[in-house]
């Protein structure tokens, strides 16, 4: 159906689902965070979102991260160059050069492409195969260098290291342990089979294997309180959009006839006022169109309220659809009557509004058998324009409306009458 004032169905019309939850999925929301559950999981609709979530500012935290990233880098190369590298065997410092190249190498190329907003769709694998090789790297060193100083560099360089894939990469929990567990196969191949060296298990136990425990623990925690914070997050918004939806259906309901769809009295009364006080700034007319079905009692007496129900609901689409300026407005009055505001309008532009609203009517076309003007359903229409500058209040237009509407029907009904007028002031933008 078409509303009369599309300005006010811009403002009342409901709003989008977007941000809602289905109601299985909201249970299930709600359910899991009553609940709490040890391994708390997010439900499979939701984790492409939870991805999203995680890495909702990821172009801010890699800007930021990078430049932190690779000062450390440096810092510890440079640190222990200066210290122990220089003083150590020529064989050592070979070893040292070479991992720093290939530190530096894996760290390039997978960061680099990072800062691209368009290469960070594939963050998560190239960061962990990058995360496999540096930490491979890191842990390997140790069980190759003779030098001591250089030893608990790279040790420490590797527990360090492993705080960060875990903990600050953004790696999920999951893909963070796969890192751990190649890591580890790696460094165990590297170490037997390429070096063919035997490792300190123990120092190794040390500096990678027990951190990789308490770094996934600490990680778990981590993600499963984003995971809290994320569906709570959901349900927050899930909630907002639903008192939304609330507010402006009681808003809707507030202002609309619920029966023919049209505004209803009190925004009627409501924009009248307002239209009244700008015109009189502005020193330009205002229409008012009263409008009845004619022997509408005897119509319902004779078919019974339900039809007539859907009699004033059709006649009421009819008058809507006749309504076309932004501006305009109309609304149930009141039982079978009607009333059309039209701002800015001079009389024979009304005029035009009140005939056009009377043919739809006749076009519907719906049966009357009660009728002493028709066999089908019709309308009596009053007009009066008044320009609020002039003086008089706005009941004083609707008092000259309704004797027009009496007018109609003293007249025989099924017309439109008009009430004696202000003369026309003059003004821009009147409906011609």
């Amino acid at each position: 159906m078409q509303m009369p004032n599309t300005a006010m169905t811009a403002t009342l019309s409901p709003p989008t689902a977007q941000g809602m939850l289905p109601s299985p999925l909201l249970h299930e929301v709600r359910q899991l965070l009553e609940t709490d559950p040890p391994l708390l999981r997010v439900p499979a609709s939701l984790r492409a979102d939870f991805r999203r979530y995680r890495h909702r500012d990821l172009g801010t935290y890699l800007l930021l991260s990078t430049p932190a990233l690779l000062l450390f880098y440096l810092s510890t190369v440079g640190v222990a160059t200066l210290l122990f590298a220089r003083h150590a065997s020529a064989a050592d410092q070979q070893l040292w050069w070479a991992g720093c190249l290939f530190t530096g190498t894996v760290l390039f190329v997978g960061m680099a492409p990072m800062l691209v907003e368009r290469m960070r769709a594939i963050y998560t694998p190239v960061v962990a195969v990058m995360a496999t090789l540096i930490l491979t790297k890191l842990a390997v060193m140790p069980s190759l260098l003779a030098n001591p100083a250089l030893v608990a560099c790279e040790s420490f360089t590797c527990l360090t290291s492993l705080i960060l894939v875990v903990l600050a990469s953004r790696l999920s929990i999951g893909v963070s342990a796969l890192v751990c567990l190649c890591s580890a196969l790696l460094i165990t191949v590297m170490l037997l089979v390429v070096f063919q060296v035997t490792p300190d298990w123990m120092m190794l136990k040390y500096y990678f294997g027990t951190p990789v425990l308490v770094c996934l623990y600490v990680g778990w925690l981590q993600e499963r309180q984003e995971r809290v914070n994320f569906l709570q997050s959901r349900l927050l918004v899930h909630d907002a959009h639903e008192r939304d939806l609330m507010n402006r259906e009681l808003n809707r309901m507030a202002h609309h006839d619920a029966l023919s769809g049209l505004a209803n009295r009190r925004r009627f009364d409501t924009v009248l006022a307002m239209e009244w006080e700008r015109l009189r700034r502005e020193q330009r007319p205002l229409a008012v169109l009263f409008i009845d079905v004619d022997y509408f009692k005897r119509y319902n007496d004779h078919y019974g309220h339900a039809p007539g129900d859907d009699c004033l609901a059709a006649v009421g689409q009819a008058i809507g659809s006749c309504v076309l300026r932004p501006g305009d407005l109309a609304a149930r009055y009141g039982g079978e009557e009607f009333v059309v505001l039209l701002p800015d309008t001079e009389v024979e532009g009304a005029k035009e509004v009140g005939e056009r609203i009377i043919a739809a009517v006749d076009a519907l076309a719906i049966p009357h058998a009660g009728s002493l003007v028709s066999e089908h359903v019709t309308l009596s229409c009053g007009l009066a324009v008044r320009s609020p500058s002039t003086g008089g209040t706005s009941a004083d237009l609707l008092k000259a409306a309704d004797t027009a509407l009496y007018d109609a029907k003293q007249a025989g009904r099924h017309r439109l009458c008009v009430e004696a007028l202000d003369e026309p002031q003059p003004h821009k933008q009147a409906r011609v």
